[in-house]
Order: structure tokens, then C-alpha cells, then sequence
């Protein structure tokens, strides 16, 4: 917090900041060793971690520390390319099954634990294996570039060493076979660069001292100790051996209170004078001395006084006092601690009593916590005489706040003067019709809004998540439809660590198993191959010149033949234009060919019914089907056009639904499922607007033709082309428990 306020350790005076200003030269003394020495930190993150359960946190902080990075040469990138590896091979914590006995976890449950994940990477590593394969020893490989390989390497030695001093430290041992263990771990783990040895010198020195305190005439205690007892002892040690001390060489000097005793100074600060600060932790369970307390025994509460009391009697002019005024959270005021209370009243009571109430006014200044308040830089209303501040960069982001508006601006407060270009790839337009207003805030403007991260549980898994259900429906799905033993597939997933253990995974994997062979039994009823039988390129050129290329697969025989999704999703009317967009190319490719477009999905709900299809032709007559294909394309790539220069008001699901006229504002705005207004780029580029809101935004002169708001023209516009052009495919329903007939939206 200091560096934060002041700059930086290296700042000093005659120096100057960007725009010119002085900066001011400032210490931090009495620092702890662990803060002046990385190496005693580490070596005190090593002792917690071998104690503990080896929590993903804990070990990524211990591999990140500086003595490891340099000993086993971690930059940035194999950190991070470490923690994707972690993430991927769903570690959460635990060395192996035995070591989770200890805290009352069978042994029986051998995923997520670091053995398992190092298993998989090492063999990823080494062998090649598909995705449903297992390798020797029922391993799943997980897949490691060949440029990674090294980082792996250095991995498993590092964690190799700090699992080797875990596994050892299960039993007792006397204090010296203790201490040579720790040193020989911590010469395999630290390292410093050569003009910082003195770093690893002071971890040995600490060692030594902690063996000394345990020998009596030259003869070391033979008493046998558990880990436990010895970690503690160190941990003393390193606590006990002070920081160089870095006072009276200028500038500011930020200390506790203990170090400057009966000092003077012409100006003394005390920060952070809240009730907090004044408690008084528990006792240890060894503190004998607190276990039967008695008259004279130190006491912490009024060593405090005692030295506040000399802080304020070493002040030569100047005592200043800093103390929370108000919650950070809540903006409630917080009511002076009792030791700021009991100063204030002793600074009153030298005064008469009539002019208490105007002192007190007078001895407290209440800032606005911001530097860029206007408060501290306006003369004479935090202080007298003066402003607070003299910042000039304060005062810009001031004035710059001032400034600005409090009513919301749009993102592009008018069309941008975007291009179209003269060949348009069929992926493009798929990605805009799937979420238009996302497209255009992330691929026109390139935005990219940092990614929502929810709280990690690093704990084992008892059930998943509706995402983490859908991703293993998905790779169900795949694996049924390779004709792949459901039996093969969930050893796969076991192994891999993405079951919840034992029977606590059967009744979801029940669930999921009825969905995904009711998809895979109507999947081939519906004669769709499991493998393209033809990729066909298409190349439409519309009436302006426009051109639409891509590669279509097709996995529908003749006499209709046509492409094929299937996905582990519930139906969504984006699945519709997908498969919209397929037909429509290929019609206007080849209008004398019966093209289908097939969609199959998954049915929410809990009837006997589990899939949903979306089964499309073209509509109409033969010789009329390719010139409506194009008008419909027009439409579309006029969308596109439109989706480009600003953000559009076409939605995944609304839309559709205002096209039908049963809109509801949970379409919009979501409760426990999310909404088309509740994507982070939609909130971006519209602003906070509710449904009613939203649907009270005028059309403009230059929107779509039709009627309504602009919302309902563009979905109109739309979804109109759509019913113009698709009809239902005409074969009979040969499974009535497994199908789910949906007509098309104007139907």
C-alpha cells in the first residue's frame, strides 16, 4: 500500500516523475526478513505447503516464488502454461489417494489429485493416443507440445522434491536428521543468481541457529519430534531473525511503532489507527505463560498505549493520526477506536470547556478517500490555506470527471464507415446471425471484455454444473456416435477426472445416457452417415455482385441429400439459422437438387420426448426456389451489412420471439438462466436498458422497412425471409417416444 501510494522502492529524491513532478523519497524499515530475503519466504511457503493438503493455490504460489522460478528457470509463460495444464487435468488437491486419507478421504478416489494429472501429462508427453484412449496403467493421456516438454520436466522434478519431503515427513525423527532434511530440499528447490547468495547463506544460517537452540554442552537433543513441532520451530527462527534496519537516511520513513521508541521527529504519521489494529489475538495453545496468567505478565493492549503514548510525546510539530471514516463496502461512518477516542478527549480537555465542540471540528479533516475528489483541490476546503493536493495528474483526472456526463453515451453514437467486402466467407456470416451484437463489438471493433471468472473450488467435485453437464453430454454424444462402449467412455472420463467419484456420478451419467441414446437412435433413423460423404463448396454470387464462399458437409444421401447438425444443446432458434443458411446456399448453388438441412437437438423438460429436430427444405416450387434463395440471402447479407457499421438489435432468442409475438421480458433479462441482455457485449454496446426499455427505441429513417419499434422491424425483417423459404422435410415420424416434431416459426 505504501509503494502504492509513494511509487516505488527505488524512488528517490533529485528524481521526477513523468510529468514532471518531484518524487518523494521514502523507506519502509523494519521490513520482514521474509520480505527482504525471498529465499526465507519460500522456504517458509515449503513448510506450510508439506503440511498441508497441496492445494492447486498454495503450490502454483510456491512454484511462482523467485528462488524456484530461478532454480528451475520458470518464466512467465511456463507458469502459465503450467496453470492451464492444472486446470485442464482438473487437479484440486491431495498428492495421491493415500496422502487424502489423512484428512479423512478414502483412498479408493484417485482423481484430481497430483499424481494422477502428472501420470497424464508425462504419458501425453510420450505416446500417442486418441481422445477415447487409455494408456498403461488405465492413464488417459493428456496431449503436451513438443516445445513444452522441457517445462513438464522441470515440473515433475520440482513437485517430485516437495512430495518426496511430504512423504517424509509423515514419521518422527530427532531435530538434526530434521533440519538436514529441510536443507538438502531447499538446495534442490532455490536457487538465486550469484550476486544474491547471500540469500541461501541466511537460510542456512537460520537452519543452524535452529539446531542450535536444541543443543545443550555440544550434544544435540536426541528427543524424537513430528514434523509438526519442527515446522513450527523453524518458522520461529525465521521469524526471529530481523530485516536490515534502513533508518534515519532521509526522506519518509514508514516503521512500526516498536523500533523508533522515545525518538523525536519534527513530523510523526500514524496510520491505520482503527479498532483492528488494537485487538489482541488468541493465545497459542503452548503459550504456558497465558494459560495461568498472573500480576506483571506483559500485556499487548497496553504495550499499545505505551507506545502510542511515546509517539505522540517524540512529536516535535506535526502529529498527524489516520483513521477509517467510513466502511469501504457500505459507506457507513465508523466510529473513532477507543484509542483515537481516549486522544481526542485528552487533546480537549486542555482547553476550556465552551471551545471543546469548535476543537473537535478543527481536529479532524474529513477526506473524500479519492485524490481526484474536487474537495482536495480546491483551496481552503479540506485545509486552510491551501489546497490538499498539488498533483497536476490528479487534477486532470479531476477536471476530466467533471467533464463527463452522467447520462449514458452509446458505444457508436452513429454508423461507422465500415466496408463490406466483395467476398464474404460462409463462417462470417454464421458467426454474426448467431449473436449479431457480440460480432460486431468483438470481430468489428475488436473489443474484448475481460472474461467473467467464477470463484475456482479447488475441492473435490460431489456434482457439476449445467455447463460442465453439457460438455460431458458433448463428448457422450461424439463418442456414441463413433459407435464407442459407453463403459470405454467412462473409464476414459474417470481417469481423466471429470466424473464426480464413485456413485456419486451415476445418477447424473444415468440422465444424460437416456438423452444422448435417444439423440444417437434418432440420429440414425434419420439416415444422417457419421462421417461427411461429401464436402460441397459453394460460391453464390448475388445480384450486387456480392459474393458468399464456403464448404458445406454433407451428410444426407440421396434423394435429399443435404448437412446435418447435432448437438447435446436444448433447441435454440440459432440452430434454425444455422441450418437456414446451409439450405439457402445450397439452393441457390443448385436449385434442381431436393436440399435438406437437418438440426437435431435435445428436448428440455421431462417428457418421454428427448430430442427436437429442425428439419428443413426449400419452399415452393423447383423453379422458383433458387431466386428466393437469393432474396433471402440478400436479406441476410444486408443484416450483415447493417451488423457491421453498428450494433444491430437482432438477438439469438428474442428476436425470434417478437417475430412470433410472444416475447416475454425473461427473454430479455434472465432469472436463473441468462437472457439476451445479460451478455457482457450486448450490455457494452446498448447500454443498461430493460425489456420495456429496449422495446420503446424508435425506429430510425435509415433502419428496415416495417412497422413497430426498431427492435420488432429488424426480427420481422428477418425472421420473414426465413418462412418465406423453408418448410418442413415430409418424412413419416417412425419413433414417437424418441421425436419431437417442431414446425417452422411461421407456422
Amino acid at each position: 500500500m505504501v509503494e502504492a501510494v509513494f511509487g516505488g522502492m527505488e524512488a528517490e529524491g533529485g528524481g521526477g516523475g513523468a510529468d514532471g513532478v518531484p518524487m518523494l523519497r521514502f523507506r519502509i524499515a523494519d521490513l520482514s526478513i521474509r520480505s527482504v530475503n525471498p529465499v526465507l519466504g519460500a522456504a517458509s511457503e515449503l513448510l506450510e505447503l508439506v503440511a498441508g493438503r497441496f492445494d492447486v493455490p498454495a503450490v502454483l504460489e510456491f512454484l511462482a516464488s523467485d528462488p524456484v522460478r530461478h532454480r528451475y528457470a520458470f518464466d512467465d509463460d511456463a507458469i502459465r502454461t503450467i496453470t492451464d495444464w492444472l486446470e485442464s487435468t482438473n487437479v484440486r488437491w491431495g498428492i495421491d489417494g493415500p496422502h487424502r486419507t489423512e484428512f479423512g478421504v478414502s483412498a479408493e478416489i484417485l482423481g484430481f489429485t497430483w499424481e494422477s494429472a502428472l501420470d497424464r501429462l508425462l504419458v501425453g508427453a510420450t505416446v500417442g493416443a486418441g481422445p477415447l484412449d487409455l494408456a498403461l496403467g488405465n492413464v488417459a493421456p493428456f496431449g503436451v507440445d513438443g516445445g513444452d516438454v522441457e517445462t513438464l520436466g522441470r515440473l515433475a522434478e520440482a513437485v517430485g522434491v516437495v512430495v518426496g519431503l511430504a512423504r517424509r515427513s509423515r514419521g518422527t525423527a530427532v531435530l538434526s536428521d530434521w533440519i538436514d532434511l529441510v536443507r538438502a530440499s531447499s538446495d534442490a528447490l532455490f536457487a538465486t543468481p550469484p550476486e544474491l547468495g547471500w540469500q541461501l547463506d541466511a537460510l542456512h544460517r537460520s537452519l543452524d541457529a535452529a539446531l542450535e537452540q536444541s543443543t545443550v554442552e555440544g550434544t544435540p537433543s536426541e528427543v524424537p519430534l513430528a514434523f509438526l513441532d519442527v515446522r513450527r520451530l523453524i518458522a520461529r527462527v525465521l521469524d526471529d531473525a530481523p530485516g536490515r534496519p534502513d533508518f534515519f537516511r532521509g526522506g519518509v520513513t514508514v516503521s512500526s511503532m516498536a523500533p523508533l521508541r522515545w525518538v523525536p521527529f519534527r513530523v510523526v504519521c500514524l496510520l491505520g489507527m482503527d479498532q483492528d489494529a488494537f485487538g489482541v489475538t488468541p493465545a497459542s495453545a503452548e503459550d504456558l505463560v497465558a494459560a495461568s496468567p498472573r500480576f506483571g505478565d506483559p500485556d499487548p493492549r497496553s504495550d499499545d498505549r505505551q507506545r502510542l503514548l511515546e509517539a505522540v510525546l517524540a512529536t516535535g510539530e506535526r502529529l498527524i493520526v489516520v483513521r477509517e471514516g467510513r466502511d469501504v463496502r457500505t459507506n457507513q461512518e465508523v466510529r473513532r477506536s477507543v484509542v483515537v477516542a481516549e486522544l481526542v478527549e485528552s487533546v480537549c480537555s486542555l482547553v476550556p470547556a465552551p471551545d471543546r465542540d469548535e476543537l473537535q471540528k478543527r481536529l479532524e479533516v474529513r477526506h473524500p478517500r479519492h485524490p481526484f475528489d474536487p474537495p482536495c483541490l480546491v483551496p481552503d476546503r479540506l485545509v486552510a490555506g491551501g489546497p490538499w493536493s498539488f498533483d497536476p495528474t490528479d487534477k486532470a483526472a479531476a477536471m476530466a470527471r467533471a467533464g463527463r456526463s452522467s447520462a449514458p453515451q452509446p458505444l457508436v453514437p452513429a454508423p461507422l464507415q465500415v466496408s463490406t467486402p466483395a467476398v464474404i466467407e460462409l463462417d462470417e456470416l454464421r458467426a454474426f446471425l448467431r449473436n449479431p451484437v457480440p460480432y460486431f463489438v468483438r470481430r468489428v471493433l475488436g473489443v474484448q471484455q475481460p472474461a467473467q471468472v467464477a470463484s475456482s473450488s479447488f475441492e473435490i467435485p460431489v456434482a457439476l454444473d449445467n455447463l460442465e453437464q453439457w460438455k460431458l453430454g458433448t463428448r457422450l454424444l461424439e463418442a456414441r456416435l463413433e459407435e464407442v462402449p459407453i463403459e470405454r467412455w467412462r473409464a476414459v472420463e474417470s481417469a481423466s477426472s471429470t466424473l464426480p467419484p464413485g456413485i456419486l456420478a451415476d445418477t447424473m451419467l444415468a440422465r444424460i445416457t437416456v438423452d444422448v441414446e435417444a439423440m444417437r437412435v434418432r440420429i440414425a433413423e434419420l439416415g444422417v452417415r457419421r462421417t461427411p460423404s461429401e464436402r460441397r463448396d459453394v460460391d453464390v454470387r448475388l445480384a450486387d455482385g456480392t459474393r458468399i464462399v464456403g464448404t458445406i458437409p454433407l451428410r444426407l444421401d440421396p434423394p435429399t441429400p443435404g448437412p446435418v447438425r447435432y448437438t447435446y444443446s436444448t433447441a435454440k432458434p440459432a440452430h434454425r439459422l444455422d441450418a437456414w443458411l446451409d439450405l439457402l446456399l445450397l439452393v441457390a448453388s443448385d436449385p434442381l437438387v431436393d436440399w435438406r438441412s437437418l438440426v437435431v437437438a435435445r428436448k428440455s423438460g421431462t417428457t418421454r420426448v428427448r430430442t427436437v429436430e429442425y428439419d428443413l427444405v426449400a419452399a415452393g416450387e423447383p423453379a422458383g426456389r433458387g431466386p428466393a434463395a437469393l432474396d433471402a440471402l440478400r436479406v441476410v447479407v444486408d443484416c450483415f451489412r447493417r451488423g457491421r457499421r453498428e450494433p444491430v438489435p437482432l438477438f439469438p432468442t428474442l428476436s425470434y420471439h417478437l417475430h412470433l409475438g410472444s416475447e416475454r421480458s425473461a427473454q430479455w433479462r434472465g432469472g436463473w438462466v441468462s437472457g439476451d441482455g445479460d451478455d457482457p457485449d450486448v450490455r457494452l454496446a446498448l447500454g443498461d436498458l430493460g425489456f420495456r426499455e429496449l422495446l420503446a427505441v424508435p425506429a430510425r429513417v435509415d433502419d428496415v422497412a416495417g412497422e413497430g419499434n426498431r427492435a420488432l422491424r429488424y426480427a420481422r425483417y428477418l425472421w420473414s425471409a426465413y418462412d418465406a423459404t423453408v418448410d418442413d422435410f415430409p418424412t413419416p415420424v417412425r419413433s414417437t417416444a424418441t421425436t419431437g416434431r417442431v414446425r417452422k416459426a411461421g407456422s
